[in-house]
């Protein structure tokens, strides 16, 4: 048996239906939507349970369809208020929103690992970005200048021990100046080139001459031609 309740902010009238649908109760709210209503027992005792979504384009989908990651509405509507889903900007496709800045790229347009609270630069951080300029100035210009001291004396040298440790400073100066025109490379690139882009453009960057230049140029140290 089945029913139709027409009903108001006023009444609520009660209406027999002989319907097709075994166990189903209707209800008209606000003469606006159509409700469906499951009837269910439980120790002699009855209980009505709403188990259908109304989507946004007027479609009904079952409950249990609501915020499990697909358009089952065909509007996203039944995904759009989960909080349990991240939404890819591009194909609109949902992820568990643990999926979202967990270093894994789920989404085809990285959106789910560029955006605004996990977005990523080659220097993390107003304080080793102010680091890398100033420990990076410092090394460029101290070791110029030590390099061209130490190259200007060799002449006075008069003897060989002395100038093998002339030698020795000159070359340990040069791997400071190369580290610290590595970070002062390093941080006009992320400065100039790929502020706010870098994150879609990592792979890009990795993969450069460019990148692999400054990494060889940072590890390139002559002190070791006289570790033993």
């Amino acid at each position: 048996m089945q029913y139709l309740g027409l009903s108001s902010d006023t009444d609520t009238a009660t209406r027999l239906l002989s319907g097709t649908i075994l166990g189903r109760v209707y209800t008209l709210a606000n003469n606006a939507y159509l409700t469906f209503l499951t009837k269910s027992y439980y120790q002699d005792e009855t209980f009505y349970q709403n188990n259908y979504f109304l989507c946004r384009n007027k479609n009904c989908v079952d409950y249990t369809k609501v915020c499990n990651l697909v358009d089952d509405c065909g509007d996203a509507s039944d995904e759009e208020m989960c909080t349990n889903s991240f939404k890819c900007t591009s194909s609109q496709d949902y992820i568990p929103i643990t999926g979202k800045c967990d270093g894994a790229i789920d989404c085809l347009d990285l959106s789910d690992e560029c955006n605004e609270r996990c977005d990523k630069s080659i220097i993390s951080g107003i304080f080793l970005k102010a680091v890398s300029w100033t420990i990076g100035f410092l090394a460029v210009v101290m070791n110029l200048i030590i390099m061209a001291r130490n190259t200007w004396s060799f002449t006075n040298c008069r003897s060989s021990v002395a100038l093998f440790n002339k030698a020795l400073i000159t070359l340990i100066s040069l791997g400071d100046f190369l580290v610290g025109l590595y970070l002062l490379l390093i941080a006009s690139v992320d400065f100039l080139i790929y502020r706010g882009t870098y994150c879609k453009s990592q792979l890009d960057w990795l993969t450069s001459p460019a990148c692999s230049y400054l990494a060889f140029s940072a590890q390139l140290d002559p002190t070791c031609l006289y570790s033993p």
